[in-house]
């Protein structure tokens, strides 16, 4: 009987052992699975962290960007007022009446300018339509031209004459002869006494070859002389009778009794009835 207690204790002990060697491990097995998820709570936790750096970081760029916009909306609307405030001015009576101002300047100093380049010119004579020659005298050319408008001259009341080139070249047109006198008087007295003879060719000069007709007429600018070119075409179409150059200023006439108009610039051609 003792000894079946004693067996029966033995077999309790060992129950006991080995149900507290089981615990024992469940237990270890336990706290190494707690021990792992203080780690992957750690490393949630730092995720955590990280993210809200991230997101604090990138809200402040969004407040930045916003910022950003906000300025340049600020800019833009800036500038469409001084555009609003500019076109204001231009629009206004009084930039009109500038610009009018200045364009009536800017029209007279051009006037200004035709006349002293004309001014320049008051002394010489144009004579168009001579055949150039190699051997030609020029100056001989210019007294006979003299002498058959009744007007007395010598090499010595000659400054200078020579051909000029013209500003557009025309095949077979013979190059424009410019003399420049020491009188005016002189000048005008032989352009008036071809008129009287209604013209002049080669032939009342005896050069040799097939009559040409001669034109001995003012030394105009180039803007004069196309100023006379419209005032021509003008005349034309309006029915002015007179179209002519008197010291190298251009004058019309409707009839022989009507007002006499002179022509300065283009805007006077367009006044014409």
């Amino acid at each position: 009987m003792q000894c079946s207690m004693d067996e029966l204790r033995k077999n309790i002990n060992e129950d006991v052992k080995l149900e507290l060697s089981r615990l024992a491990d469940t237990t270890g097995s336990i706290i190494s699975e707690l021990h792992n998820l203080r780690v992957e709570y750690s490393d949630i936790k730092e995720s955590v962290t990280s993210l809200r750096t991230q997101q604090q970081a990138s809200t402040g760029i969004i407040t930045d960007l916003q910022d950003s916009v906000e300025h340049a909306c600020d800019q833009v609307e800036a500038t469409k007022k001084r555009m609003d405030k500019i076109e204001k001015q231009l629009s206004s009576e009084d930039l009109h009446s500038e610009l009018a101002s200045l364009k009536h300047s800017l029209k007279s100093l051009q006037v200004d300018s035709v006349k002293q380049q004309q001014r320049d010119r008051m002394f010489k004579v144009e004579i168009t339509g001579l055949p150039e020659s190699k051997s030609e005298d020029l100056e001989h050319i210019l007294i006979s031209i003299a002498m058959y408008a009744r007007v007395s001259i010598t090499c010595n009341d000659i400054s200078h004459i020579n051909r000029v080139q013209p500003m557009k070249s025309v095949p077979g047109r013979p190059r424009a002869i410019v003399a420049k006198l020491h009188s005016r008087l002189h000048k005008d007295n032989i352009i008036a006494g071809v008129r009287k003879h209604r013209g002049i060719s080669t032939k009342d000069l005896s050069l040799p070859g097939e009559a040409r007709a001669l034109y001995v007429n003012e030394h105009l600018t180039p803007h004069n002389k196309e100023l006379l070119k419209k005032c021509k075409d003008v005349a034309k179409t309006k029915q002015y009778q007179f179209v002519w150059v008197k010291n190298c200023q251009i004058f019309m006439r409707k009839h022989y009794k009507a007002p006499l108009v002179t022509i300065r610039v283009g805007d006077d051609i367009a006044k014409l009835l």
